[in-house]
């Protein structure tokens, strides 16, 4: 029985068709002739615009290039140099604005060790000046931490001397006893 399904379903597989058959190709179809395009239109030439005048800036102070030939100086370490003109531009000019930065600079020239312009009253007076007349300055927080360094060195600096005074005096006591004792 077995063997006669088996007959049977190849007879049916055969006769249904399932052989391969070849596929039938065309050709593809016969493009279209080309439609000429129309020519692009011509360039649109638009005038070209007057040149606008360029303005000069205008002309700088003498206070503002001593300001610049200071800035310069402090930033190559000329300390000597960018000292007087800082001082030249605080006599020349009353710019609130860049008195403050001149101040504030003055202020630390003065106040650098191993510089030959340390001169720490003058530092302190130009870091006052910058606190007191300039309050609004981007400076004056800088100018108060200075200003908070050197008041706590000076006191640390006073601690120093009475500590050295009170190591000589135990000293010389020591010495006297070690006298009494020998």
């Amino acid at each position: 029985m077995k063997r006669t399904a088996f007959l049977i379903f190849g007879l049916l597989l055969a006769l249904s068709g399932c052989q391969r058959r070849s596929r039938i190709v065309s050709l593809p179809p016969i493009p279209p002739p080309p439609v000429a395009k129309p020519a692009p239109p011509p360039p649109v030439i638009e005038p070209i615009p007057a040149p606008v005048p360029v303005e000069a800036p205008a002309p700088r102070s003498a206070a503002m290039i001593m300001l610049d030939a200071a800035d310069r100086a402090f930033s190559e370490g000329d300390y000597v140099l960018a000292a007087k003109s800082y001082e030249n531009f605080l006599q020349n000019s009353r710019n609130e604005e860049r008195r403050g930065a001149a101040l504030f600079h003055l202020g630390l020239i003065y106040a650098a060790p191993e510089a030959p312009t340390r001169d720490l009253t003058r530092a302190t007076s130009y870091l006052k000046e910058l606190i007191e007349e300039h309050p609004h300055s981007e400076y004056r927080p800088s100018a108060s931490l200075v200003m908070a360094l050197f008041s706590e060195s000076n006191q640390l600096r006073a601690d120093g001397q009475k500590s050295d005074q009170r190591i000589k005096q135990l000293s010389s006591e020591l010495e006297k006893l070690k006298k009494i004792d020998a």
